[in-house]
């Protein structure tokens, strides 16, 4: 699946994720089964970039991935303020264009399926103060 996110920088973003994959000619739910996966959203600057590199890098190892419906495939990720690194550390002046991709991996690091990919824009905050 590929699909263009967006947002504003420093904002917590809630991805509803549905993981399917094609069977039979049609989309199917990929199971997921938090004992035996890892769930992985990364967002890079340049596909190129090392993983410790990456602007934004979460996963059900550090809880930001919970799988809230595993027979159909159905995941919620959530970014926080604080899960932004790098670049989008701080204020940014305009839009920031990064590459990102949703992993499963068996939690052996084997079976590794990419389930999604695309382009996430960042968008410069306003308001830089919490409230």
């Amino acid at each position: 699946m590929a699909a263009s996110l967006c947002w504003t920088r420093g904002d917590t973003a809630i991805i509803d994720a549905a993981v399917t994959v094609l069977k039979d000619g049609a989309n199917a739910p990929f199971p997921l089964d938090p004992s035996t996966q890892v769930l992985r959203f990364t967002a890079k600057q340049q596909f190129t970039d090392g993983d410790a590199a990456a602007v934004i890098s979460v996963s059900t190892v550090d809880s930001s991935i919970v799988i809230t419906d595993g027979a159909n495939g159905r995941c919620t990720i959530t970014i926080q303020p604080g899960d932004y690194a790098g670049v989008a550390a701080n204020p940014i002046a305009a839009g920031l264009l990064l590459q990102y991709d949703l992993q499963v991996a068996g939690s052996n690091g084997q079976n590794v399926h990419t389930v999604a990919l695309g382009q996430l824009t960042l968008m410069p905050d306003v308001t830089i103060s919490s409230p």
